[in-house]
């Protein structure tokens, strides 16, 4: 019986191996939706409109 549960560890530590990397890339994309802001975005978003504003000289300072 130990050789049996010997062969069966060696048999799934590819198996748990490939599983941990799979699962890898989805917990980082859970995780960065997570913390997600829009808030960040949305003010760079403004910074690079007044740039691009200032650049077509739409806009004075």
């Amino acid at each position: 019986m130990n050789k049996i549960r010997l062969i069966l560890r060696w048999l799934f530590i590819p198996f748990w191996l490939v599983l941990f990397f799979v699962y890898l890339p989805i917990w980082y994309i859970q995780m960065s939706w997570y913390y997600f802001s829009f808030q960040d975005y949305w003010s760079a978003y403004l910074i690079l409109w007044d740039r691009v504003m200032l650049f077509m000289r739409l806009k004075t300072k």
